[in-house]
């Protein structure tokens, strides 16, 4: 039992510590649902935006190894300029493997 307590506060002191220690990630940020978008507005005007990309990870205790978490979303948008700040989040979020961040305009 006192070996649990022991790593139990190991990992409270770890998160205490801050960024350092304990990486802190943010969910990443949605954007609204293409569905939603095209039923109230019709697909004529919106923009289309895709992204997938990674950021590296390091376990939070016991290993060396570094790992990657990927991340995939879309989101339609009412200008480009709302899809180009959303993406501009997402790779900001997961900058260590970009693999798509585009916008395009929806043809109706």
């Amino acid at each position: 039992m006192p070996i649990r307590r022991v790593a139990f506060a190991a990992g409270l002191a770890a998160l205490a510590a801050g960024p350092g220690l304990a990486q802190n990630f943010a969910n990443p940020v949605p954007g609204p649902d293409c569905a939603a978008m095209i039923a109230r507005y019709g697909p004529r005007g919106l923009w289309h935006g895709r992204f997938v990309g990674g950021r590296e990870v390091e376990p939070f205790m016991f290993s060396d190894s570094t790992f990657i978490q990927g991340y995939a979303a879309e989101a339609c948008f009412r200008t480009q300029g709302e899809c180009d700040r959303w993406l501009y989040a997402l790779n900001t979020q997961f900058q260590d493997r970009p693999e798509l961040s585009v916008c395009r305009r929806l043809r109706g």
